[in-house]
C-alpha cells in the first residue's frame, strides 16, 4: 500500500460526509446520534463518538497509520502564519493503529492509550499533552477553548465490543504493580457517584459510578491514586487504570463541570488573587467566597501579583471552570 497523505476540512453540515480513503481501516460511515449527543464515525473496526457541539468546527487529516482531528479555525491561522513550530496547530487528537500491535510509548509531546486490538493492528488514541490552540487571535481562542473543553465526550472503542452488553467481571488479568499496563489499558469517563464506600480495613474506596450512557460501573481505589474528590450526587471525571471490565481502578476522580454548563458559553468572574498554590489559582470574588480554577494553559499573565484585581474568563461551572483567560485590572 503506497503511503498517501489527504487533509479534508469537514463542515459536519450534512447528515453524511464523504471523505477519500486511503487506508482501508479508514473507510467508514458518519452520522448524528441525537440520543447520545455525538457525531458518530463507524471504522471497520472502531467506533469513536465526538461531541455534537463539534459540528462545523473540526477538520481533519488522514495518513495510512492515522486520522488527525483539528480545530478548524486554528489548524487554518497557523497554516497562513507560516510557523513550523506546531504547538499552535490546533491538533485535539488522532485514532491510529500499529500493525505491529505495539503501542506507541507517552513521551513530552503526545499521550497514547489504547482502544483495542483489531485485524489491522492496535486502535490507540493519540493526544497532545499541551493543548495546541491558537492563541494569537482572541476569538479563535474562544472557539478552541469552546472545543477542547468537550474532549472528555471524546470515546472510541471497538465495534464488536460497542455493540456488546458486558459486565464487570471483578478480575484482573493486569498485575495491580504494572503502572506502565495498567495505564495502558485504562481511559476516562463522565458521570455521577451512585455509591462511596470505604473498607476500613484496608483503606480502599470503592466507586459505584453511572455513566453518561447509562451504564453502571464499579470502579476500587489503590496506591496509584493521586485524587478521590466527589461525594454521592455528584458529577466527575473518573480515569481509571487496567481493564474496564476487569477490575478497574481509580487513578483520579474529580468534581467537573457538566457538558450543560459548557453549553453556557464563556463566563467572567472578578475579584482579587488571595492565593496561589501549585497549579491552582484562587481569587476573592467581591460576592464573597473563593472561585478556585485550574491554572491551566491560557491566555494570562506570565506572573501574579497577590492581592491584585484580576478578571477571570472561564467555561464550566466554578467548582471545575476551565480556565479561557485571566487578565489583570487596574486597582
Amino acid at each position: 500500500m503506497k503511503k498517501r497523505t489527504a487533509f479534508i476540512i469537514c463542515s459536519l453540515a450534512v447528515q453524511l460526509m464523504t471523505v477519500p480513503v486511503y487506508a482501508a481501516g479508514w473507510d467508514h460511515d458518519m452520522y448524528f446520534s441525537h440520543e447520545k449527543r455525538a457525531i458518530v464515525f463507524d471504522f471497520s473496526e472502531v467506533r469513536l463518538q465526538l461531541p455534537e457541539e463539534w459540528e462545523g468546527k473540526i477538520a481533519i487529516e488522514q495518513t495510512e497509520k492515522e486520522i488527525r482531528f483539528y480545530h478548524d479555525a486554528s489548524r487554518a491561522a497557523w497554516l497562513k502564519s507560516g510557523k513550523t513550530d506546531e504547538s499552535e496547530n490546533g491538533l485535539l487528537f488522532a485514532l491510529g493503529v500499529a500493525a505491529d500491535y505495539q503501542l506507541p510509548e507517552t513521551d513530552s509531546e503526545n499521550w497514547y492509550g489504547t482502544v483495542g486490538s483489531g485485524t489491522e493492528g492496535l486502535y490507540y488514541l493519540k493526544k497532545p499533552i499541551a493543548m495546541r490552540g491558537y492563541m494569537e487571535e482572541d476569538s479563535i481562542w474562544d472557539s478552541w477553548s469552546e472545543t477542547n473543553c468537550l474532549m472528555p465526550w471524546v470515546t472510541a472503542e471497538l465495534i464488536d465490543e460497542a455493540d456488546t452488553e458486558r459486565i464487570q467481571s471483578g478480575n484482573s488479568q493486569i498485575p495491580v504493580d504494572d503502572y506502565t499496563a495498567l495505564i495502558e489499558a485504562g481511559g476516562s469517563m463522565m458521570g455521577t457517584v451512585l455509591e462511596r464506600e470505604t473498607d476500613e480495613s484496608t483503606s480502599q474506596t470503592r466507586i459505584l459510578l453511572q455513566a453518561d450512557d447509562g451504564r453502571k460501573l464499579t470502579f476500587t481505589s489503590c496506591q496509584w491514586t493521586s485524587r478521590l474528590w466527589g461525594e454521592c450526587g455528584d458529577y466527575v471525571q473518573l480515569i481509571w487504570l487496567g481493564d474496564l471490565y476487569g477490575q478497574p481502578l481509580i487513578q483520579y476522580m474529580s468534581r467537573t463541570s457538566s457538558r450543560e454548563s459548557y453549553d453556557e458559553g464563556i463566563k467572567e468572574a472578578r475579584g482579587k488573587v488571595c492565593s496561589l498554590d501549585g497549579d491552582e489559582l484562587e481569587i476573592q470574588t467581591a460576592l464573597g467566597g473563593t472561585f478556585r480554577l485550574t491554572d491551566q494553559m491560557a491566555v494570562k499573565p506570565d506572573e501574579y501579583t497577590m492581592d491584585s484585581t484580576v478578571c477571570v474568563e472561564y467555561l464550566g461551572e466554578r467548582v471545575a471552570a476551565y480556565l479561557v483567560r485571566v487578565t489583570e485590572l487596574d486597582n
